[in-house]
């Protein structure tokens, strides 16, 4: 049998609701999920939430890990948060790239009259400062999907990308 007890860091609080989701309330904000199911039961003790995993299989392992990952990560998110950047990258036409509400506008790609927009997603920040898009929020998934949302809006196709390297990239630290 597996368990793991996670004990909240202080100025965090861990709740597992009656319908089986976890919310963690911290200095940066509130998130909720629910997990997904397994072999697994979630019980809180205290303060602490503690998973307990019932088989042995290598599959019902996995679940758990990624079960105490996605609540350990929960966990980072409103004490820290996550953040990515991306790089506004063109040869040809100089871009234009705006928040408005919640969607970035990207103007003049490639030379286009129209305008491309790609979502903002949760309670996620977008800020844009000269070639550099800054994005940052408690929640990683949400994040991520922004940045990906950002990047593939500017997806060509019918280009020969050895000559059109323009568009949005999302900068990877080393």
């Amino acid at each position: 049998m597996l368990e793991e007890k996670i004990s909240p860091p202080a100025g965090v609080t861990l709740r597992l609701t009656d319908d089986g989701e976890v919310r963690v309330s911290g200095p940066l904000g509130t998130l909720s999920r629910r997990l997904p199911g397994g072999d697994y039961e979630i019980m809180s003790e205290g303060e602490a939430l503690v998973v307990r995993g019932t088989g042995l299989r290598k599959e019902q392992r996995a679940m758990f890990g990624t079960v105490v990952a996605l609540i350990r990560g929960m966990i980072e998110g409103v004490t820290k948060g996550f953040e990515k950047e991306l790089i506004i990258a063109y040869s040809h036409f100089p871009m234009n790239v705006k928040v408005e509400g919640n969607r970035v506008v990207i103007e003049n790609f490639i030379g286009e009259r129209g305008k491309r927009y790609a979502n903002i997603v949760g309670d996620t920040k977008v800020e844009v400062s000269g070639d550099r898009i800054r994005i940052s929020g408690p929640d990683k998934y949400a994040v991520g999907q922004t940045a990906a949302n950002i990047s593939s809006a500017c997806n060509l196709s019918d280009y020969d990308r050895r000559v059109f390297q323009d568009g949005i990239f999302v900068r990877v630290r080393s």
